[in-house]
């Protein structure tokens, strides 16, 4: 899927050399040039609608098989192929180049295609940072699996360990003894050559050891095989704790990097906000009547915000598996929140009031708190990822994202803004203001009902 995508950026980029150049653009009008981009072109839309038809066919997939996680992401890459440009999915974009190219108009569609082509570029980022995350889950799961299978191992080891210090309690005459020694040897053989397939230094010394004490056994020198078998038990419970603390490593690692692609993702979009908000600011420090230019720069500033309300839906599924109830609630009250100053700044109102403009600063400092948090928590992951042998931490190994404080620190922030909200609102705002109210609390109450569900699991284990 890839190297399909990378092809279609290759494609794309053919057709986009600046249409200033008066040279290029003489070759671009021979009819034949302009008839072969414009093959290329719905060459390369069909191949983008196909592509899309594969993330839905794998979404589909994914979820008949139970894999949530995998489903959510390529749902997400589906529609951010879908939504790659304001006015209508890539596939559609790419078909108006081509009819724009076989109608001579190229000035046109070098611009269309330079918004094409960016598109592209955008959706292939968001692939690979999903193959990253993929090749980091399937590393993360290799670990788990390596961890538990040593466990196992060790847990066989001790089983087959006691079996011989009952043998030698047991004190028998060798020719009664010989049958169960026998037996032991067998399987202290059969776990030995299990042991030895690892290509692990450590785990290649515990399947050594392992090997003598079954040849100990057959050779019926129990206190040796006792020797034998404790040292192999200590070298796998000792690779055991490795592994499993290498596993941890890669966990808080994935966790710490899905902080920062979250952090980094509401970041662009603050700073997208704030460049609405400055010019709301100075055209509210304005007396005269907006002039026609202001007028567009308003509507342009809507169709900012509407854009982010829009693609701020794919943070809802990055964090959907987060542990969190409180940040969809955030990304959710933000994407309203933005939509109603979308509205505002719309024609014919183009509202630029003490309203709007708080509605517009209230947004900055969500996004800044988010912001805060997630950085927040990622540099606290850090030592932790780093340092694989770190034991006694304290933390459960499926903890959430962010710190139940930090969570409720923002909750509060979040209920002093909406009380200031009431205390000003209009007789319009009630209906939204009340809805949101209640939404918070019942977040609140998730919130505790979830922390009391991860204190009952820790006081079972």
């Amino acid at each position: 899927m890839m190297i399909s995508l990378l092809l279609l950026i290759g494609m794309a980029s053919a057709a986009d050399e600046p249409a200033s150049a008066q040279p290029l653009l003489h070759i671009l009008q021979e009819d034949g040039e302009l008839n072969r981009l414009a093959r290329q072109q719905r060459r390369t839309a069909e191949q983008v609608r196909r592509l899309g038809g594969v993330f839905k066919r794998l979404e589909l997939r994914a979820t008949q098989e139970g894999d949530l996680n995998r489903a959510t992401h390529l749902a997400e890459a589906r529609l951010r192929l879908e939504q790659a440009q304001e006015t209508g999915d890539l596939a559609q974009a790419l078909d108006g180049i081509a009819q724009e190219l076989t109608a001579q108009r190229p000035g046109v569609a070098a611009e269309q295609q330079a918004i094409a082509l960016a598109a592209l570029r955008d959706l292939l980022d968001f692939l690979i940072r999903e193959e990253t995350r993929q090749q980091a889950q399937d590393a993360l799961e290799k670990a788990q699996e390596h961890a538990e299978s040593l466990a196992e191992l060790a847990k066989e080891q001790k089983e087959l360990l006691h079996e011989t210090q009952s043998q030698i309690a047991k004190d028998a005459p060798p020719e009664l003894a010989k049958e169960d020694v026998q037996q032991l040897a067998e399987a202290q053989k059969e776990l030995a050559d299990r042991i030895q397939e690892s290509e692990n230094d450590s785990e290649k010394m515990a399947g050594e050891k392992a090997a003598e004490a079954a040849d100990a056994l057959l050779e019926n020198n129990l206190e040796k095989a006792e020797g034998k078998q404790q040292e192999a038990l200590d070298e796998l419970e000792d690779a055991a704790k490795e592994a499993a603390a290498e596993a941890d490593a890669h966990q808080k690692e994935m966790e710490r990097q899905e902080l920062l692609d979250v952090a980094k993702a509401s970041a662009e979009f603050l700073a997208r906000h704030e460049v609405v908000r400055e010019m709301m600011v100075e055209m509210a420090q304005k007396s005269n009547a907006l002039t026609r230019r202001e007028r567009m720069s308003l509507r342009e500033g809507s169709e900012g915000e509407f854009a982010i309300e829009k693609e701020a839906k794919a943070l809802m599924f990055q964090i959907a598996d987060s542990g969190s109830a409180l940040f969809p609630f955030l990304i959710k009250t933000l994407r309203q929140d933005h939509k109603r100053l979308a509205q505002q700044l719309a024609p014919p109102s183009h509202e630029v009031s003490d309203s709007s403009l708080s509605l517009a600063a209230a947004l900055s400092e969500r996004w800044e708190n988010i912001i805060d948090a997630f950085l927040t928590e990622a540099d606290r992951k850090r030592p932790k990822a780093e340092s694989p042998e770190g034991e006694g931490d304290g933390e459960p190994p499926e903890s959430p994202l962010v710190q139940f404080s930090v969570e409720v620190e923002l909750l509060k922030r979040m209920q002093i803004e909406l009380t200031e909200q009431m205390a000003n609102a209009k007789p319009d705002d009630w209906k939204w203001l009340l809805e949101r109210q209640r939404e918070l609390r019942q977040t609140f109450e998730d919130m505790l009902q979830a922390l009391q569900e991860d204190e009952a699991k820790e006081d079972d284990a």
